[in-house]
């Protein structure tokens, strides 16, 4: 008699279990080993289903229509790893709805009609590591609310209007952030994200990269920063980050920037090494040759005759810094016989061409120089030599220098040829210090005499002060 009731018990106990385990009817459930998948995907749902099992670990709930989450959406799911709430119409969540997912480990909820995030949004999820907020384009993310979840090492935030980088303080776990398409305008955040792989803050409002923004993410390996307003780059910007990899800034208004924004150590020829410049207003003057021993991506915006040219087609030559003035001496003198360098005062790189007009002939040439002979040549610095000087050589001088970035002529300069001072400086120095002697020999002689026949003898001194004692004074002076 007892049998019957107690077949009772367990059949009872077995529908209770099976029931509270139950698949919910819009969904698809599928358990493997630990892991138990509920897929609610597009079943147009307008709130989550209150029988989705308590042992569930990965809850589908995109592509419904979904308006709001609260705490009793999850309380009973205490396993739940990974919840996609993608594309729905989600526009407020609760403080504490995840209060007891402390096993949560993935949280995406991408493209939805979010509003605001406060620091009570996500207390409970502890474990979380990755967090997706993109195309919420109206949300407002107030301060503090990541601080609930320093676990996370991946966070979303693409499409979001976002501007408050005051928020990233204590994330000392994020690894990457992706934060694409918003209104930042500061980045220099990122210095109080040491543990910091990946960034990406393309199509923002970036103008300026402040010096020492990387000083301490020394794992950085990828940064994408295209599509901004950056107009510089400072030497010693990249100089920490040893393991960087990719370096994405085309699209920005950068016009130059050297070798020593890198540490010396970054092999800026490897293949393994990207760094990306493209649609940027590169200079590409003779400052900017370092490009061509490197696998740097871009064009040039200027000059012209290199315009949207690859730097992988440049050659050393092709980066070119146009003629400008330099100090200019506009008068020389040589003796007849010798020689002289007259300078052209303008600095350009590369020189290609050289023009020179005297008062002999006119000269032209491009470097290297065949021909140095004659009177008067070109030196290999595109200066003038003048040699065995003559009278035909006297007058005015212009140079011009040239290359494909222009041209300059400078001038006038005179040289004046001396045909009386050819081995007279000798003479006249002899000729000036015999002169002197002569003079100095003279004048002693005059004062000598001139001293003997005024000089009054010490006995007719004594007698006149005899006969003339108040004359003392005048005969001092007579003396």
């Amino acid at each position: 008699m007892m049998a019957k009731p107690t077949m009772i018990l367990l059949l009872l106990s077995a529908f209770f279990i099976l029931t509270s385990e139950a698949c919910p009817p819009s969904c698809e459930c599928n358990k493997n080993e630990d892991l138990e998948k509920v897929n609610c995907t597009g079943r147009g749902l307008s709130a989550i289903p209150g029988d989705i099992p308590a042992s569930t670990t990965d809850l589908y709930l995109q592509q419904n229509k979904i308006s709001s989450l609260s705490p009793e959406d999850f309380v009973n799911l205490v396993n739940l790893t990974n919840l996609w709430l993608d594309e729905n119409s989600i526009s407020k969540i609760d403080d504490n709805t995840f209060q007891n997912n402390s096993n949560l480990l993935l949280l995406s909820l991408n493209k939805n009609k979010l509003i605001e995030l406060t620091n009570g949004t996500f207390t409970g999820a502890t474990q979380l590591v990755t967090l997706k907020l993109e195309d919420n384009p109206d949300l407002l993310v107030k301060k503090g609310t990541f601080q609930q979840i320093k676990s996370l090492k991946h966070l979303y935030l693409s499409n979001t209007s976002f501007s408050n980088t005051d928020n990233f303080g204590g994330m000392e776990n994020l690894n990457e952030l992706v934060m694409d398409n918003n209104h930042v305008k500061d980045v220099s955040f990122l210095s109080s994200l040491s543990m910091l792989k990946n960034v990406h803050i393309s199509s923002n409002n970036i103008s300026k990269i402040p010096l020492g923004t990387f000083d301490s993410n020394k794992q950085l390996q990828k940064i994408y920063m295209d599509s901004n307003n950056i107009e510089k780059l400072e030497p010693g910007l990249f100089s920490t980050l040893k393991n960087l990899s990719y370096i994405a800034l085309e699209n920005n208004s950068i016009q130059s920037f050297t070798r020593d924004i890198f540490n010396e150590v970054t092999n800026l020829s490897s293949p393994e090494f990207h760094f990306n410049v493209s649609k940027n207003l590169i200079n590409c003057d003779c400052n900017m040759k370092w490009l061509a021993s490197t696998k740097i991506e871009g064009q040039c915006f200027q000059p012209n005759f290199v315009k949207d040219f690859d730097f992988s087609n440049m050659s050393l030559t092709d980066y070119q810094c146009g003629p400008t003035s330099n100090y200019s001496k506009d008068w020389y003198t040589v003796s007849e016989g010798g020689n002289i360098t007259v300078y052209c005062p303008i600095l350009i790189d590369p020189l290609e061409s050289i023009f020179w007009e005297t008062p002999v002939k006119t000269i032209s040439g491009s470097l290297p120089l065949t021909d140095q002979s004659g009177d008067i040549y070109i030196l290999g610095t595109g200066d003038l030599k003048v040699q065995n000087a003559k009278m035909e050589h006297r007058g005015v001088y212009h140079c011009t220098f040239g290359n494909r970035a222009g041209e300059l002529r400078k001038g006038p300069f005179f040289l004046d040829v001396d045909e009386e001072s050819t081995g007279s400086g000798a003479t006249i120095l002899a000729l000036s210090i015999s002169l002197s002697v002569v003079t100095i020999v003279l004048l002693f002689l005059l004062f000598f005499r001139f001293y003997k026949r005024f000089r009054v003898p010490a006995e007719h001194r004594y007698q006149f002060l005899q006969e003339n004692p108040d004359d003392g004074a005048t005969a001092n002076i007579s003396e």
